[in-house]
């Protein structure tokens, strides 16, 4: 069984791809911020890891960079809605270009999320 974290400030969000994640046969694991995604990731081994990319105390992107130094073989999805001063696509070309293996434009549906992640922990 798969072990995933889900890191986004939105709880709608956070809801929504636990409950899809877990039905797909995943262990899922949440967490409000990559401050608080971070903690986790230094205390358990995570498959896979999906990031939003604009969030309060520490975002998706320094949050991707800090993962990547540490474990540079960790799998990550980068998922985004865009902001007032970010468009989806320029978060999320940020985030493949600091080694995100996947990228997702919210809103996504179920479908495509479990396609994606299945995708990435084949990769």
């Amino acid at each position: 069984m798969p072990r995933i974290l889900i890191i986004d400030d939105d709880d709608m969000v956070l809801q929504l791809v636990h409950e899809t994640l877990t039905g797909a046969g995943c262990d899922v694991r949440t967490a409000k911020n990559g401050y608080d995604g971070l903690k986790q990731v230094h205390r358990k081994h995570f498959d896979l890891i999906i990031t939003d990319i604009l969030m309060p105390e520490k975002d998706g992107v320094e949050t991707i960079r800090e993962v990547l130094q540490a474990d540079p073989g960790m799998k990550i999805i980068a998922m985004s809605g865009g902001g007032n001063w970010l468009t989806p696509e320029g978060g999320l070309t940020v985030a493949r270009l600091l080694g995100a293996c996947r990228t997702l434009t919210k809103p996504v549906s179920p479908q495509l999320l479990v396609k994606e992640v299945y995708a990435a922990l084949a990769e």
